[in-house]
């Protein structure tokens, strides 16, 4: 009996835990209150070391190309918030078994006042969670009144269940104990089911969100591309520039095809009137910011290409947009930084830190942006505020931020933690998006091939593409670029050649005339190297 009344508490904790889901989605959706499986993923992917996130961020990405999706950061997100719900059952299963087994020990006590006793200390433990990971907009309070009342009624109710099917029944009704637990576990059974169905309903369904508040105009760009002033962009319509291939991706990203990797399951929803921008450390004058006071001082505008360290060679985790904010050293400069602070701690309302240099805090570049092309931040792109540096990966620049600190010794991030690169400099990259052999010129016959090139903030010079294992040629580079901060597209028409199997490759020169790396490394530390490679039939 003993057997059975844990296995029962394993299938009650995971069948129930379904309609729980269902409940706290509902909840979340409309009170802003906790949904509970993100809350324990989100807590786990802050907890756990490097040695075991690093090497399942590597594989989920790897697995996510290898099926081709559309959108690499979508699906990431997406495979994470799976993720979320298959460790609660599994959680809620664990938790079933305890409490069966606890039952069992202790005949003398109501499996059901056990139950809600579990529940209580389980809340307990989500409210904890809640502490590292951050409450949702319904606050502290009704968080861990929705929490304690919902888990005390959910564990009661399991340990009900299993004083009616397993726990007391005595020897001489073995049939009637195994006809009961049959009934529950299947009435059980088809409760989960059901939440399960009017979940994919709801997921399925559009869930509004809510937008940020009407942009302001934004800054102009300065006009000096020289200067180390905010980089200016070209007019779109300089009839020098090439056209791109057919089918390479977009010079500008459209926002709602921003990349977007981060900690979350979902993205914190900031209330823009209670948020606050804390200026602290080593400056004569703290200040606490906000959001219309940062808007209301003088902003600019920069086009500026941001790319994820988790982006692999020729992947799709890079973005380029237009970018307005203010200046972080004018925000610093105002708060009279003093001479010993060596760098910039910046905290975010999810957990997240970053370290920004003297060099980059100093920078007129880096901004504290508002506006992502000249709308306000969406909440997955880091509403209300984020930081831009140029050169670093995504990394080093983070969202949703709250505080920036003088520091006068040297700091650290979240990924460095988690045994990331220190400083992230973006590697030389290029990548070929679209080999258009169904759209050849109409007169030479020749098939465009074109992509992106991209190094940071060091710019892009050249671009050569190798047909099978032909020679290296010089690419079209569609110049001047947005900006020296984005990537280029690049364009190379080729002459027909033999109908059969093609293979090309491309890399890229950055500003200086240096080579990317023909040396293929993953990911992890740094960013990935190498060349891309594309195959195609004629």
């Amino acid at each position: 009996m003993k057997g059975k009344a844990v296995t029962t508490g394993l299938l009650l904790g995971a069948l129930t835990s379904m309609p729980v889901a269902l409940v706290t989605y509902a909840a979340d959706a409309a009170a802003g209150l906790p949904f509970v499986p993100f809350v324990l993923f989100d807590f786990l992917v802050r907890v756990l070391p490097g040695f075991i996130l690093v090497p399942s961020i590597g594989l989920m990405a790897k697995t996510l190309l290898a099926f081709h999706v559309a959108s690499l950061s979508a699906a990431a997100k997406t495979a994470e918030q799976t993720m979320a719900l298959v460790v609660f059952v599994v959680a809620s299963a664990v938790t079933g078994a305890i409490l069966a087994a606890a039952a069992r020990a202790l005949k003398r006590v109501r499996p059901a006042g056990q139950g809600a006793l579990i529940g209580v200390l389980a809340a307990i433990l989500y409210v904890a969670m809640l502490y590292r990971v951050g409450f949702p907009p319904a606050g502290p309070l009704w968080s861990v009144v929705w929490l304690v009342a919902l888990f005390a009624a959910w564990w009661s109710l399991v340990g009900w269940q299993l004083g009616v099917t397993t726990l007391a029944q005595p020897a001489t009704a073995e049939q009637g104990a195994a006809r009961n637990r049959a009934y529950h576990l299947w009435g059980t059974t088809a409760a989960a089911l059901l939440s399960v169905l009017v979940a994919l309903a709801i997921a399925l369904a559009p869930r509004p969100s809510p937008r940020p508040p009407t942009p302001v105009q934004p800054a102009k760009p300065l006009a000096d591309a020289s200067s180390s002033q905010p980089v200016p962009s070209p007019e779109t319509a300089v009839p020098a520039r090439i056209e791109p291939a057919p089918g390479t991706r977009p010079e500008i990203t459209d926002t709602k095809d921003f990349y977007r990797i981060d900690i979350d399951t979902l993205p914190p929803r900031v209330d823009a009137a209670k948020w606050r921008l804390e200026v602290a450390g080593l400056v004569e004058h703290p200040m606490t910011l906000s959001l219309d006071d940062i808007r209301s001082r003088a902003g600019v505008s920069q086009y500026a290409t941001m790319s994820c360290i988790s982006n692999p060679v020729g992947g799709p985790l890079i973005s380029t947009g237009l970018w307005t904010g203010v200046p972080l050293m004018s925000i610093l400069n105002e708060a009279g930084i003093k001479p010993d602070a060596i760098g910039v701690a910046v905290s975010a309302v999810d957990g997240y830190y970053e370290t920004v240099s003297a060099k980059d805090m100093n920078d007129p570049r880096t901004l504290l942006v508002y506006n992502l092309n000249n709308e306000p931040l969406s909440h997955e792109q880091g509403f209300p505020l984020r930081l831009f540096i140029p050169g670093h990966y995504g990394m080093k620049q983070p969202k949703w931020i709250t505080r920036i600190e003088a520091i006068g010794s040297d700091g650290t991030g979240y990924w460095v933690d988690r045994g990331w690169d220190r400083d992230a400099f973006v590697q030389t990259t290029s990548a070929i998006d679209t080999v258009a052999t169904k759209k050849p010129d109409p007169k030479t016959g020749a098939i465009p091939i074109g992509g992106i090139a991209y190094a940071g903030d060091r710019g892009i010079s050249k671009v050569e593409v190798q047909i099978d294992s032909g020679p290296w040629v010089e690419a079209k580079l569609r110049a001047p670029a947005l900006s020296p901060l984005t990537w280029v597209q690049w364009r190379y028409d080729w002459p027909p050649g033999a109908t059969g199997r093609h293979s090309v490759r491309v890399r890229a020169y950055d500003g200086a005339g240096a080579m990317q790396t023909p040396q293929q490394h993953d990911e992890f530390p740094a960013g990935a190297t190498g060349y891309h490679e594309v195959e195609f039939r004629l």
